[in-house]
């Protein structure tokens, strides 16, 4: 990503994963994938959008909901 400005920005840190211990039920940290080479192919085929909520908490939560065995996050927008 190339990132431009023209004033100031805020940034924040590096994101580490979250331990165990914080995450909802028997959920597990197993680390980063990237999805294939074109947007049609997805490495998690199913998508919630949580605009204005999407944490690991809550992501992990609706995923056990919905019965999915594995799940994360990307996209500044709120995929989960």
């Amino acid at each position: 990503m190339s990132l431009y400005s023209n004033g100031p920005i805020k940034t924040l840190g590096v994101p580490v994963p979250q331990n165990d211990t914080s995450l909802p039920g028997s959920w597990q940290y197993v680390g980063c994938m990237t999805d294939g080479n074109n947007n049609n192919v997805r490495s998690l085929p199913w998508k919630l959008i949580l605009s204005n909520n999407n944490t690991a908490e809550t992501c992990l939560s609706q995923c056990s909901a919905f019965g999915y065995q594995y799940g994360g996050m990307e996209y500044g927008e709120g995929e989960c």
